[in-house]
């Protein structure tokens, strides 16, 4: 698994990182986009940790969307 910052995973989705924050699900586990969840990996317990994204979630993410159009 290769965790990936906010920013990487906002360029492949083709989004700004700000979206992927105000997407995010209350516990902050999981951010809903385009009808995906996407889990959050936090460096700390701390409610403002860096977020971490596993790459190859953004790519099934993208495969899926793909395939839907």
């Amino acid at each position: 698994m290769r965790l990936i910052t906010i920013g990487e995973a906002a360029k492949l989705l083709s989004v700004d990182p700000a979206t992927l924050r105000r997407h995010e699900t209350t516990d902050g586990c999981w951010i809903e986009l385009y009808g995906h969840r996407i889990r959050v990996h936090r460096m700390s317990p701390s409610p403002k940790a860096q977020r971490r994204f596993d790459e190859a979630e953004i790519y099934r993410v993208l495969a899926r969307l793909a395939k839907a159009r």
